[in-house]
């Protein structure tokens, strides 16, 4: 037995396996309704508003519809470019651009092993995860510096305006080249 009370059986079973992002959704929206707690979807969050005391906080929210809500926990899916952590931090935390970015996808290749799998290159600063999904799948990722990484280091490219979109196909395609010329040298 381990120090948690588990067995070798149990650490098996507690080995991480990945799961795709639309059966996580899936698997919370069921536990939200399950338990009978409301959901608005497509709503605007127009203030943000702590009442209470510390250890007894509510939020009042207030929307651009003109709705109200007081809830003790907001959960909150609005991206990267969150209006929700805008007003809660009273605009204090942006996320930045940092030049990095990633190939994804999956393969029906059953892995050797069960877990996680990171390799890194110091060459080429690129790291991957592979991970997997089902009996014979598995995730992959590929996270590495794009060229723009430089240009916003140097400041020539605010990491704001650039942050968070999809690549072009033809920026795409170019990075993936230049990627895959790093890879053969």
């Amino acid at each position: 037995m381990g120090p948690n009370g588990q067995t070798e059986e149990d650490a098996e079973d507690l080995q991480p396996i990945g799961l795709r992002r639309w059966k996580l959704q899936k698997i919370l929206y069921q536990a939200v309704v399950d338990a009978g707690m409301p959901i608005h979807f497509n709503k605007r969050l127009e203030s943000v508003e702590q009442m209470g005391e510390s250890h007894k906080t509510s939020v009042r929210l207030q929307f651009t519809d003109g709705t109200v809500r007081t809830t003790r926990l907001l959960l909150a899916a609005d991206g990267s470019k969150s209006r929700v952590r805008t007003l809660v931090s009273g605009g204090k935390y942006k996320l930045t651009h940092t030049g990095t970015t990633c190939l994804m996808g999956s393969a029906n290749v059953a892995r050797q092993e069960r877990g996680l799998c990171l390799p890194s290159s110091e060459t080429t600063r690129c790291h991957g995860a592979f991970y997997p999904t089902g009996e014979d799948e598995q995730c992959f990722q590929f996270h590495f510096p794009t060229s723009l990484q430089e240009a916003i280091k140097e400041g020539s490219i605010d990491p704001i305006d650039f942050s968070w979109g999809g690549l072009t196909h033809t920026v795409e395609k170019e990075e993936c080249n230049k990627l895959a010329d790093k890879l053969v040298q």
